[in-house]
């Protein structure tokens, strides 16, 4: 007499129910690839949909015709070893997995083939799809030959121990003229090399601290998490007291920005007694912040506060990594799209590097920001890195960027005509005012302040 479970496992009951969830997860996965494609163009929208497809739903497909096989052959051999019956079916399941993996596989290879004939490359967007954004990343595009070695970025403030080498040359194309290079203030050595370009064959470009910054390893991102308690990164940030002056805890927040690895985050409340300072740093990188969530509801709404602003730091780590003479780094993309995924357009974020503060403001109906507005940002924060950068670098930095795979086609055309102007003879502030027409359109406003007492007074 055979004992079996009742809920139709037997017999055909395991490959039925599989067959169910395969079929669920399918219509599942194809249901989501609207909402996490991100696509600003029919080019854009066909990477990001193989994207999608080569990572998420193929790799997904694999593992259930594995699992399908695996749980045949274990019935072929095991379950229904005393059963003719049941090995024939077992037998016939088991190569019905196999062809599905020969089918997944094609598959594959005529995505492949498909980007290929289109010339178009998964590496070649810097606008992550959500489900590709992982905290503090990038896209995870791959390492071009001569832009880093050493070993690199080792934990999740990337370390300090790696070093990178520029070409110093450029192939192809009408060719430059290799950068010197640098040591910078932590262990990473740039060398730039004396190289100079050749003209005719195929372009390989040298490396971009820039689009790094902007589309890469250090590209920045923020956001909040609602999680009851003290900010989880509280004990770890700088400590500033919680009745500091304003000027004492900008000071404070500059030092920290020279020293620490990692970003920090702070409330300034006002009320009709005094301000305050408050600890929100909930998660922490060296490109990446967390908010506590809760605790910044908990300021902002309450009765007595009167004026509330939210700081965050910008370590000198993150541009160090990236081998980028710049001094200081203000608002990135990341910075300006959170006020509005969040809902905080309300109140002024401001971001404190080593020279100085800088100041997001909302100045209208800015949110959603939209996906033709989302470039824009990007446009904002390479010219806010550009006024920060090292003037004698930024010709240079600015034309290894253009050709960098990160940069997208639509900021060569903004950015290119300024390669025929000497760009360190511009300041920081003409640099800045560069941006004054993205910053119109996409209704934000951004200032900057090098004198935390002048800074103070206006806050």
């Amino acid at each position: 007499m055979s004992i079996r479970p009742s809920g139709g496992w037997g017999k055909c009951g395991i490959i039925t129910r599989m067959k169910r969830y395969f079929y669920a997860n399918v219509v599942v996965a194809l249901l989501l690839v609207p909402a996490v494609t991100q696509a600003q163009s029919i080019d854009g929208y066909i990477v990001d949909f193989t994207r999608f497809l080569r990572q998420i739903i193929l790799p997904l497909l694999f593992g259930i015709a594995f699992l399908i096989f695996l749980i045949n052959i274990t019935r072929y051999f095991i379950i229904g070893g005393a059963s003719e019956d049941g090995r024939d079916k077992a037998k016939r399941n088991a190569i019905w997995g196999i062809a599905a993996f020969v089918l997944l596989f094609s598959l594959w290879t005529i995505v492949a083939l498909l980007l290929q004939s289109l010339n178009l490359s998964t590496a070649q967007t810097e606008d992550c799809p959500d489900y590709l954004v992982i905290f503090g990343d990038g896209c995870g595009e791959p390492l071009r030959e001569g832009s880093i070695s050493g070993s690199g970025f080792s934990d999740s403030s990337f370390g300090s121990s790696g070093s990178y080498t520029g070409s110093g040359s450029y192939a192809g194309g009408s060719g430059y003229t290799g950068g010197s290079g640098y040591t910078n203030s932590g262990n990473n050595t740039n060398s730039g090399g004396n190289g100079s370009s050749a003209g005719g064959g195929n372009a390989t470009p040298a490396y971009s601290g820039l689009a790094e910054l902007a589309f890469g390893t250090g590209r920045d991102n923020a956001s909040e998490r609602t999680v009851e308690g003290v900010a989880a990164a509280a004990a770890s940030t700088v400590a500033v007291p919680e009745d500091s002056t304003c000027v004492d805890a900008i000071t404070l927040l500059q030092q920290a920005a020279q020293s620490e690895s990692t970003q920090a985050a702070y409330a300034y409340v006002q009320t009709a007694a005094a301000g305050t300072w408050h600890n929100l740093t909930d998660q922490t990188q060296v490109n990446a912040i967390t908010y506590d969530g809760d605790e910044l509801a908990r300021l902002l709404n309450s009765a007595e506060t009167t004026k509330f602003d939210l700081f965050h730091t910008h370590p000198d780590s993150r541009i160090d990594n990236l081998d980028l003479a710049m001094n200081g780094h203000g608002p990135s993309r990341g910075d300006m799209e959170y006020l509005c995924d969040f809902d905080h357009t309300g109140f002024d974020h401001h971001i404190v590097d080593e020279s100085g503060i800088w100041t997001i403001e909302a100045t209208g109906n800015t949110c959603p920001v939209t996906i033709e507005e989302g470039p824009q940002l990007s446009i904002i924060e390479t010219y806010l890195a550009l006024a920060a950068m090292e003037p004698t670098t930024r010709n240079d930095e600015l034309r290894r960027y253009i050709e960098s795979d990160l940069t997208n086609a639509r900021y060569d055309a903004v950015f290119t005509p300024l390669l025929q102007e000497d760009l360190s003879t511009l300041s920081a502030t003409e640099f800045r005012n560069r941006s004054l027409q993205q910053q119109a359109d996409t209704l934000f406003r951004i200032s900057y302040s090098a004198d935390p007492s002048s800074f103070c007074g206006n806050l």
